[in-house]
């Protein structure tokens, strides 16, 4: 029922902000603000309303509040997303990985749990699972067995999935984790 409260509020303030095209400083709406109503946030303009019980106010559209509010991030998305990204090898084990004719990369499937690479000459797949907003870790690694003019960023790149534990997204780029220690760097191209 509070919810139908919320949405009749909201489509009277749309009808009442149509008829009335000026705006005094004491009414004007601002952006990226939310309804909230028992801690569930709705994207709207600024407009809260706090319902107390289930009774109708009939003067409702004069009992609005018209406030600021922060935007909140979620910690595990950044600017990009852990899934659903290509990311570039760049860095491992704190050394820059040289430039190469197919990129080295990693991109993470959400819908499924799984994920795919690529080091040297050879794919990588296998599945990931993330218990938490920071924590990652990688499960039934395989990888195809062509013979690499230089097999070692291979066999790094793979012990680095294997003992990966948390990540952190800075704006472009994926970091992976064992404890403190910093295993690979990725970046969007």
């Amino acid at each position: 029922m509070k919810k139908m409260y919320v949405l009749l509020a909201i489509f009277v303030l749309s009808i009442t902000s149509c008829n009335n095209k000026t705006t005094d400083n004491a009414n004007e709406m601002e952006l990226d603000s939310s309804v909230t109503m028992d801690g569930t946030s709705i994207a709207s303009d600024s407009v809260s309303v706090d319902v107390e019980n289930d009774t109708m106010n009939t003067d409702l559209p004069n009992n609005l509040e018209v406030s600021k509010t922060t935007k909140t991030i979620d910690p595990s998305k950044g600017k990009y997303s852990l899934s659903e990204t290509k990311w570039i090898l760049v860095q491992l084990n704190n050394k820059e990985v040289p430039r190469m004719e197919k990129e080295n990369y990693i991109i993470l499937d959400s819908k499924t749990g799984t994920f795919n690479a690529f080091a040297s000459c050879n794919g990588i797949n296998g599945s990931y699972v993330m218990e938490k907003s920071t924590k990652l870790i990688f499960s039934k690694i395989t990888s195809t067995r062509m013979a690499c003019k230089d097999g070692s960023l291979e066999n790094e790149f793979l012990k680095a999935l294997e003992s990966s534990q948390t990540y952190t997204i800075n704006d472009d780029e994926l970091l992976l984790f064992n404890g403190r220690r910093q295993l690979a760097k990725f970046v969007i191209k």
